[in-house]
């Protein structure tokens, strides 16, 4: 949106603040101001407001409708659920056909890979009990090939020569698409000694997969990518935001965290990252180091 009325700059904000209701009524997701980083409404804006730089300017965004909550249940949900049939047919009635080429590129791409799979015969993994689970985990559930890819595709060569860490790494998925895209250092941490298993035979010396509770270890500081496919709960995402802001503040560094099916980013914002992506597939935050004095 052009920024051409004349006032205050904390005046034009609040004009900016007022009209967020109705577009978030109107079906609008995020709102973006670009201004001069230079001029004066570049330090009017701040939380909850978030921005970064590009060139000369600012942009600083405000998430109206998160992606990754649940849409607002409409007339189409009210039919589908009343659908005679299988749960599984009460979903393809709910595939939107904007969205079926990326559902079919990344089902295709999911069996491309699990036929690669099964020609390493490597040995399947069983599902925790879920009473041996840690308190705030949550179920193990495979993250798809084509999201994964996705997702550390947005992570900058320089930090790819750093650590990665797949919190909960399951059978090692997201740790053999991160070795295929140059990572350097593969690292996981899994509670299931099943899947620790099935992803040390997956990935043999080129990682390092801990059976832990990711809620008890602290984060390693040369981590520079975190991996997160919702493996904890909401009501326990403080602590580990708590033990990734620990981590920070024992090395200053650059960090990206790429968060799939996240229920809240909240956590994360309230120790300083910055959103750079929030799509339907997932979220990617970033912490910079903080300017030298």
């Amino acid at each position: 949106m052009a920024l051409d009325r004349p006032g205050r700059p904390a005046d034009v904000r609040r004009a900016i603040e007022a009209a967020l209701p109705q577009l978030h009524a109107q079906g609008w997701c995020r709102i973006d101001v670009r201004v001069a980083a230079a001029g004066p409404l570049g330090a009017a804006f701040g939380a909850p407001w978030f921005g970064g730089t590009i060139g000369p300017d600012q942009v600083w965004s405000w998430a109206l409708r998160h992606p990754w909550l649940a849409p607002a249940r409409g007339s189409l949900d009210s039919v589908r659920t009343h659908l005679p049939g299988s749960r599984t047919a009460r979903r393809l009635a709910g595939i939107s056909p904007a969205v079926l080429p990326r559902t079919v590129a990344t089902l295709a791409e999911d069996r491309y890979w699990l036929v690669r799979e099964r020609r390493r015969s490597a040995p399947a993994a069983t599902r925790a009990v879920i009473a041996a689970a840690p308190p705030g985990t949550v179920h193990h559930a495979e993250s798809r090939y084509r999201t994964i890819r996705q997702a550390l595709a947005l992570v900058p060569a320089d930090a790819r020569a750093g650590t990665v860490l797949d919190v909960g790494s399951g059978s090692g998925r997201v740790l053999e698409v991160a070795r295929r895209l140059g990572f350097a250092t593969l690292s996981g941490i899994e509670h299931d000694p099943d899947l620790v298993a099935s992803s040390r035979h997956r990935l043999g010396r080129a990682a390092t997969i801990v059976q832990g509770d990711a809620l008890a270890e602290p984060i390693d500081p040369a981590v520079a990518t975190l991996f997160l496919n919702n493996p904890l709960q909401p009501e326990v995402l403080d602590r580990f935001a708590a033990l990734l802001r620990r981590s920070l503040d024992q090395r200053d560094r650059p960090l990206v965290l790429l968060y799939l099916n996240a229920p809240t980013l909240d956590p994360f914002l309230a120790i300083g990252l910055r959103v750079v992506h929030a799509g339907p597939l997932f979220a990617a935050l970033v912490h910079d180091p903080a300017p030298a004095p």
